[in-house]
């Protein structure tokens, strides 16, 4: 049992190796610039995480892996415009509210971040705002405090700060 592990940690560990070669050798840094195929600016790299690119266009940000970037004169590059970078995130974005949209219904479970049963799905309101029943009572966000995960219909908070805004304990209910 000993082996599997320490052959995933070897693993890891050369797969980090690449990454930090490959941000030195492209220009793979926070600030820089990076360009498409024809040279035009795509966006701006906002921040480098686990060899994820995050980079912004100036509409969207999006993390793209480390491989996909080159190098040119100018700086990083990427096989993309930036008009078809914008449309592959709308794209994903769409899919993602599809996803949402699907799942908040009537009756469906809802958890917080961090994995805590929160209640069910009560109503949601053509405007987006959704109605939470649970024991404790019900209360209703808009649409934009939902996401979906690997485990379902989540929050985008944890239970305690929803416990914290219901009781007017917390700055966001100040």
């Amino acid at each position: 049992m000993k082996f599997p592990k320490f052959a995933a940690l070897t693993a890891a560990a050369a797969l980090s190796i690449p990454a930090a070669a490959l941000a030195q050798d492209t220009g793979l840094v926070a600030g820089a610039t990076v360009y498409g195929p024809q040279g035009n600016e795509v966006g701006t790299i906002e921040k480098i995480d686990a060899g994820n690119v995050v980079i912004n266009t100036g509409e969207h940000s999006a993390a793209l892996p480390g491989d996909s970037f080159g190098t040119s004169e100018k700086g990083p590059t990427l096989g993309l415009t930036k008009a078809q970078l914008v449309a592959a995130i709308e794209a994903s974005m769409n899919k993602q509210d599809a996803a949402l949209d699907a799942a908040l219904v009537a009756g469906a479970a809802l958890l917080s971040s961090d994995g805590l049963p929160m209640g069910t799905i009560k109503s949601v309101s053509e405007e987006g705002l959704v109605t939470v029943d649970r024991p404790e009572g019900m209360f209703a966000l808009d649409k934009g405090a939902f996401a979906m995960d690997g485990e379902g219909l989540v929050m985008r908070m944890t239970k305690a700060d929803l416990e914290a805004a219901l009781s007017g304990n917390s700055p966001a209910a100040e």
